[in-house]
């Protein structure tokens, strides 16, 4: 069985533990280098529309969008999906026009919203010219047959050439040197190439079903917003090649972010992207139930419930919080469920904060939010003097700020920016071994990102040390209390946990008498 012909261990079981971890090649040859050019152009293509309106009975027309240049293409369309509650298909720029097309019958609502501020500019919407820039007239020299249903025609036969039902494989690799699509003229133009994809994934959806693994190898591709409709066609895709194409920076593969939530393998080798910093951590984070990548296993954070590279028994929290005595008042669980699937995350998630914080990074997205506060004023155990200098530039005591430009920027959005901050506070040591010294409460909560979500509020007492810049405990370190509220949403897709919002709040030292009754 060879989920693909090359000597990756792409769509093979996962290579076992110890020893290399490369993944061993299965079947012969390899992928080529032949490219294609799916996201510029000017020319026609009226057809692929066709093709692609005519594939669910659903018309569209072609819009130009101006006034966007002070942001992405990428935010652009995540701009107007949320706003005006229409998405844009196959939106390219085109200099300072962005052309997308939309359901037809969605053209009137989204002409009134012409005006609105994006980016610090005023968008306007129009259909597009019949003989603008970028445009052409069907049927002109090289290109395809006015007839929609030849078009799909091509595309499914061009997919059964493709397709390995033995290993549910789509094989998509250099599909510009195809001479089958060459001799149909999909490749006549740059606009007709560029609106083929989307065509092709029409035709798909109705006609294979069973896919699990698709390659795009070596089709030229510098960003995946032209096969983005991919992941609309296999949301439960299994294993993906992207290899050997021009893919350079982390926002190219943006609009797969949230997509391919059961992926498993993906190959990004050949590609620019693979020697910038943090790539695997990059990756996991944009996939988060990713295990093998580039032929290598990778260990995800994954701290819903499967097992951690710090997985330690020895130093288990939700052992250890199984001794608490009967009496004590440290902590309230709404379930056992709850109980088990917080103390199981809170366990990892500490002793990671306390080692690495780069790796808490997948746990973010791009919506999450992260603040400290120091509570200066609360009450302590010791009247020693505190020395709260590296924490008062970062803290967003609402008491002690009251500018709403300041209580805005001291909050960190983004996995990108929380990590920065979490970076710039100081290193800390929870001491895992004795849950008496925290008091944990945990409860459903409902509507964290959408109206049917449901989700988990976890909130923490205790106490950690202040590691000296050394990066070991003394007797230089100073005790800190603290209380910290985090809002969980499970990830049903990939058995693991979104951080929606994490407030944490340090304070002096004041025990644990509170909860322990001692």
């Amino acid at each position: 069985m060879r989920p693909f012909e090359t000597n990756t261990s792409f769509g093979s079981p996962a290579p076992r533990r110890g020893g290399s971890q490369r993944g061993r090649g299965r079947g012969r040859g390899g992928f080529t280098n032949n490219s294609v050019v799916f996201n510029n152009g000017r020319a026609q293509g009226g057809d692929i529309d066709m093709a692609i309106d005519g594939a669910d009975g659903e018309s569209t027309t072609e819009i130009e969008i101006r006034g966007w240049q002070g942001a992405t293409v990428f935010d652009l369309v995540g701009f107007i999906t949320r706003k005006c509650q229409i998405t844009l298909q196959g939106a390219k720029a085109h200099g300072p026009v962005v052309r997308a097309r939309i359901p037809t019958g969605k053209l009137e609502a989204l002409l009134k919203w012409t005006g609105i501020r994006f980016a610090g500019d005023s968008l306007t919407f129009s259909v597009a010219g019949d003989n603008g820039a970028g445009t052409a007239p069907v049927g002109g020299s090289g290109g395809l047959s006015s007839n929609a249903e030849s078009t799909i025609t091509v595309l499914r036969k061009f997919l059964e050439s493709r397709y390995s039902a033995e290993n549910q494989l789509l094989n998509l690799t250099s599909m510009a040197s195809d001479g089958y699509l060459q001799a149909n003229g999909m490749f006549s133009s740059l606009t007709t190439s560029s609106k083929m994809f989307p065509a092709m994934m029409k035709v798909a959806s109705m006609d294979l079903k069973a896919v699990e693994s698709v390659s795009l190898a070596s089709n030229q591709l510098d960003d995946v917003a032209s096969v983005t409709t991919l992941s609309q066609t296999y949301p439960h895709l299994k294993n993906l090649s992207l290899a050997d194409n021009n893919l350079t920076q982390w926002r190219n593969l943006d609009p797969f972010r949230g997509k391919f939530r059961e992926i498993r393998e993906l190959i990004m080798t050949g590609n620019p992207i693979t020697s910038l910093p943090n790539y695997q951590s990059e990756m996991l984070r944009r996939f988060p139930s990713l295990k093998i990548l580039d032929g290598v296993v990778v260990e995800s954070i994954d701290l819903g419930c499967a097992s951690a590279s710090f997985n330690n028994s020895s130093n288990s929290f939700a052992v250890n919080i199984q001794k608490l005595p009967i009496a004590t008042l440290a902590g309230f669980f709404e379930t056992d469920e709850i109980q088990n699937i917080v103390m199981d995350f809170l366990g990892k998630f500490l002793h990671v904060y306390d080692n690495d914080r780069s790796q808490l990074q997948p746990l973010y997205d791009n919506l999450s939010q992260f603040s400290l506060a120091v509570n200066t004023t609360a009450a302590r155990v010791s009247s020693g003097v505190q020395n709260w200098s590296a924490y008062i530039p970062l803290s967003r005591n609402l008491t002690r700020i009251s500018s709403p430009a300041a209580r805005v920027a001291r909050v960190a959005v983004g996995e990108r920016a929380i990590l920065e901050l979490m970076q710039r506070v100081p290193a800390t040591r929870h001491d895992l071994s004795d849950p008496q010294k925290f008091a944990i409460e945990a409860l459903t909560v409902h509507g964290l990102r959408a109206q049917g979500d449901t989700g988990i509020m976890l909130v923490v007492h205790g106490e950690f040390e202040e590691v000296p810049s050394g990066g070991t405990p003394n007797q230089q370190s100073m005790r800190r209390s603290f209380d910290r509220t985090i809002l969980l949403l499970p990830v049903a897709e990939t058995r693991s946990m979104l951080v929606v919002s994490d407030m944490l709040t340090i304070r002096a030292w004041a025990g644990a008498k509170a909860w322990t009754g001692r």
